[in-house]
């Protein structure tokens, strides 16, 4: 759902404003182009936590008809918020770089699904570089080992990084 949530919330975070120029306006303002860029960056990740938060009912359920590990949930909520927070920032940098909404839409999907696919590389014994490579880029991977309730410093420094140079 995320992977195509993500690309219709983020594609007018910037391409409207180059459509209808009003980013000259904002860009004139006495603000940071970082500013605003994060600005709305945490505008998008703000309502993508509030649709997050309407889960939040199903572990608490959890809790009182059973007894899960709550470590695992916590972990696997950040994981969710950390992949929320990387498909965001791609789709601000597709939003950016065009000034139609459905083409930064098409761009952010086509790229986040070509990130998702490198998780299907299996990375052989035989020395094929190439594959742990791609595995190691996927979101995927490092996904899934923050939701088994393994949270590693790699998986966080790779989400936060991801973040980062995206925006």
């Amino acid at each position: 759902i995320l992977l195509f949530l993500c690309p219709a919330l983020s594609m007018r975070l910037f391409a409207e404003d180059r459509k209808t120029q009003s980013l000259e306006l904002l860009l004139t303002a006495p603000v940071r182009t970082s500013d605003i860029v994060l600005g709305k960056y945490l505008g998008g990740m703000g309502f993508v936590l509030l649709v997050l938060l309407c889960t939040a009912h199903y572990p608490l359920v959890l809790f009182i008809y059973g007894s899960p590990d709550l470590a695992v949930v916590l972990s696997g909520y950040m994981a969710t918020i950390l992949l929320t927070g990387s498909f965001m920032a791609l789709g601000t940098l597709a939003s950016a770089c065009t000034e139609s909404q459905v083409l930064a839409m098409i761009a952010s999907f086509a790229a986040l699904l070509v990130i998702w696919v490198a998780s299907w590389a299996e990375p052989s014994s035989g020395g094929a570089w190439w594959a742990a490579a791609l595995a190691h880029l996927s979101l995927l991977n490092h996904f899934d080992q923050m939701t088994k309730g393994i949270i590693r410093l790699e998986d966080l420094v790779y989400y936060l990084s991801f973040i980062g140079f995206f925006l």
